[in-house]
């Protein structure tokens, strides 16, 4: 059926092809911390490195060198993931973490005009998590898992203003993956996708997938009179942890972001003790045929300027969470992290 603005999005998980691109972490020296005896001078302080964003540890670093890293509170998160062997969470938590303040502090320092391309509120303001307890709910970032989460933990959804104390969690995937499966997903509800050049098969990939750029960058700039309102499934990942109250900034409620597959174990971690359940079968797009034959989420069918134009788009995505991009991509983004990290020092 239509879209509408107060209707709550049904959205599907999808699991990803795993394509062996996938981001090692870096392992980075951590110094032992310094006993009281041997604080730095002011002078010795002024030489310590602060954190950077690309300094992501391993799944197997002792507690202590977590919580140097990252504070008590998201150290003894990440040490728990370890522990539950969620080592892809693992890095998404701690890329997150070292990178949120950083990034948010750029965006911010941009001209309005670029700000405001970056951050357009959150898309998901009717529909915004899902409460599993009295301590955690789900933050639902379309085509994520959120309707999973929905069958799973047998709850509907929780607007921001009724998430009371609350800590929020999500899960995230690969950039241009999540871009691509929201163009499948409004390709798959559209009532004419031959009529439509961004789903029709009549030109090529990269053509639909210019035109369902130019939909969604429309729907943003003037609403669902410009564009499908479905448009928001493709919206970078970052905007949908945005706070619905205080539009350019991350909720300050988020205190996971682990990976999508492994939801599981973080609905676990969260304190919903059944997890996806043994007998649990995650929708796939790979189930649909539809949506395999018109609307292929195989980024090696892509050019490299289509991959650029998909990147650009989703930067904050790659800035925030630990995510690899196409080689295509690489310089155009390295730029921005450039700036971010001297930005920040």
């Amino acid at each position: 059926g239509g879209d509408d603005e107060e209707t709550e999005v049904v959205v599907v998980v999808e699991e990803e092809e795993t394509d062996g691109d996938e981001v090692e972490a870096e392992v980075e020296a951590v110094e032992e911390e310094e006993s009281v005896a041997a604080k730095p001078s002011k002078e010795e302080k002024k030489d310590i490195a602060k954190p950077q964003i690309t300094d992501t540890l391993t799944c197997g670093e002792e507690e202590s060198v977590l919580v140097k890293a990252h504070g008590r509170r998201i150290g003894r998160k990440l040490l728990l993931m370890a522990e539950k062997n969620l080592c892809l969470s693992f890095k998404q938590l701690s890329k997150f973490s070292l990178a949120k303040d950083k990034v948010m502090t750029w965006v911010h320092s941009r001209p309005e005009e670029e700000l405001n391309e970056l951050l357009y509120g959150a898309p998901n303001r009717n529909n915004y998590a899902v409460a599993l307890n009295d301590e955690h709910a789900y933050l639902h970032v379309y085509k994520n898992g959120g309707t999973t989460v929905n069958r799973v933990t047998k709850q509907g959804h929780t607007k921001n203003a009724d998430l009371e104390n609350r800590k929020l969690f999500t899960t995230v995937r690969d950039p241009i993956d999540h871009f691509l499966s929201g163009w499948a997903e409004c390709g798959y509800r559209s009532e004419n996708p031959d009529e439509d050049p961004a789903f029709t098969l009549d030109v090529g990939i990269d053509q639909r997938i210019e035109s369902w750029m130019d939909c969604v960058k429309a729907f943003i700039a003037g609403g669902k009179k410009q564009c499908t309102n479905c448009a928001k499934h493709s919206f970078p990942q970052a905007n949908f942890m945005l706070n619905p109250d205080e539009p350019k900034w991350i909720h300050p409620s988020l205190e996971m972001v682990g990976d999508l597959k492994e939801l599981g174990g973080m609905l676990e971690i969260a304190g919903f003790a059944g997890g996806l359940g043994s007998s649990h079968s995650a929708r796939s797009a790979s189930d649909n045929a539809i949506k395999v034959q018109r609307y292929p989420n195989d980024r090696s069918l892509l050019s490299d300027k289509t991959l650029q134009l998909i990147c650009e788009f989703v930067k904050l995505d790659y800035f925030l969470f630990d995510f690899e991009p196409p080689q295509a991509c690489v310089d155009q983004l390295q730029s921005d992290m450039s700036m971010i990290e001297k930005s920040s020092s």
